[in-house]
């Protein structure tokens, strides 16, 4: 039985969540095995890893939810993006001559990254 929080027999500990940081002056050589062997130890408590991380050159976040007793991805819904630059008309201006523009500038992205 779950002990009540905060005196309220209605509420109860559903989840726990402790969030970490990193110290980018002391990253170990094989940063992922790190990572793994300590998820690994605290998988009883945290069965599941949310890594979160910018994308470098961008201020774009990517997260992933994985099992931390084994290091798997626990979905496997990964969208892959990149950016388009040089946009001329600016966005402030018509929707009509943007699309076509942005359009002509993403297919050759589409192309080179599809999987058939």
């Amino acid at each position: 039985m779950a002990t009540p929080i905060g005196g309220a027999a209605y509420l109860t500990k559903h989840t726990s969540e402790l969030k970490l940081g990193i110290d980018h002056n002391h990253l170990p050589a094989n940063i992922w095995n790190s990572l793994r062997g300590a998820f690994r130890r605290n998988a009883g408590a945290y069965p599941v890893a949310k890594i979160a991380y910018r994308t470098p050159g961008s201020s774009r976040g990517v997260t992933v939810e994985i099992d931390a007793n084994t290091g798997a991805p626990l979905s496997e819904l990964y969208v892959k993006s990149f950016e388009l630059s040089n946009i001329f008309p600016l966005l402030a201006q018509s929707a009509e001559r943007i699309v076509p523009h942005l359009r002509d500038m993403a297919i050759p992205h589409f192309v080179a990254e599809r999987h058939i």
